[in-house]
């Protein structure tokens, strides 16, 4: 690689790395800026000691005049013009010095507010463009899966969304006699078991407080799932990235713009769940959900019923 290439791929990557740097940069400098400020404040005393030993220097030199009032002696100190003339500039002085050495711990903290409000700037302008990027692509496939309804109808949009299939399975049904049969019924079913959405995610010992203990796991994710409900009722909105702080599930860049809105009756015009599902006992997923909520597996993957981008309506 070229000298050219390299400063290039440098420059990109500054550049894609920028909130992080100024991040880091803001809080440097206001961890530098204490640090000078406590060296000034060392030189500041010495300098409050040279003011208070001028102004006793200039105190000594004024007058005491005696005089008699009303039969009693009265002490009075007079100070000459010159001398009110010198207590000025030594103020003066003072104010200038102490600015001089506070000056620097001064530069630094403005920069580093500066750049921490701009870090925090850039975060917000990113996040606005994907959130319009995201709307943008949600949207288009809202229409595409419109499309499909109308000419193929609901089941088919149904199979492609979730990867399902019509295949013949056995089912078990009654007769007039009560008597229960196996029979031959056309279902839908996945077609590889594999299928999740992009917001799903293992819940297993990457995660903070999973445990060794199946049951645990299942009853704190049903706790978590309960709170989260909770939640999303109290804020009216819940985002993804909230859910997974809660789980101990690293934050993505989708969920900090998807989530849930609540209550249904105030998005009319949008299909809403109204509440957080973690797909625990998904129907499609109950082949690979049952070992885990029956106490045999220790992790499951969760696979989240967003109500999509709600960035826009809080």
């Amino acid at each position: 690689m070229g000298f050219t290439e390299f400063k290039n791929d440098l420059l990109l990557k500054a550049d894609q790395n920028k909130p992080e740097i100024m991040l880091v940069a803001g809080l440097i400098g206001v961890v530098g800026a204490t640090v000078l400020a406590c060296r000034a404040t060392l030189k500041a005393k010495d300098i409050i000691e040279e003011k208070n030993e001028r102004l006793e220097e200039i105190q000594e030199n004024l007058k005491t005049v005696e005089s008699k009032e009303d039969g009693s002696e009265v002490s009075e100190v007079v100070v000459p013009a010159e001398s009110k003339k010198e207590i000025r500039k030594v103020y003066l002085k003072t104010g200038l010095k102490l600015a001089k050495v506070y000056a620097p711990a001064l530069a630094v903290e403005t920069a580093a507010f500066a750049l921490l409000i701009k870090s925090n700037s850039v975060q917000r302008d990113r996040l606005a463009g994907l959130t319009a990027a995201y709307i943008t692509v949600d949207q288009a496939f809202k229409k595409y899966r419109e499309a499909v309804v109308a000419e193929l109808g609901e089941e088919k949009d149904l199979e492609f969304k979730n990867g399902l299939k019509k295949q013949k399975i056995d089912a078990i049904v009654e007769d007039e006699d009560g008597n229960e049969l196996t029979k031959k019924e056309e279902g839908l079913v996945l077609q590889d078991g594999r299928y999740v959405s992009e917001y799903a995610k293992f819940f297993d010992e990457s995660c903070p407080d999973w445990t060794k203990s199946p049951e645990n796991n299942m009853h704190f994710l049903m706790l978590q799932q309960a709170a989260a409900n909770e939640k999303l009722k109290i804020q009216g909105h819940l985002f993804l990235n909230e859910v997974y702080d809660m789980l101990g599930i690293p934050r993505t860049k989708a969920g900090a713009v998807v989530g849930w809105l609540y209550p249904r009756e105030r998005f009319d015009s949008l299909d809403l769940n109204g509440f957080v599902d973690f797909g625990i006992f998904n129907m499609y997923k109950q082949s690979r959900n049952q070992a885990f909520v029956n106490g045999y597996e220790r992790s499951i993957l969760l696979d989240f019923n967003v109500d999509g981008c709600i960035y826009n309506y809080i």
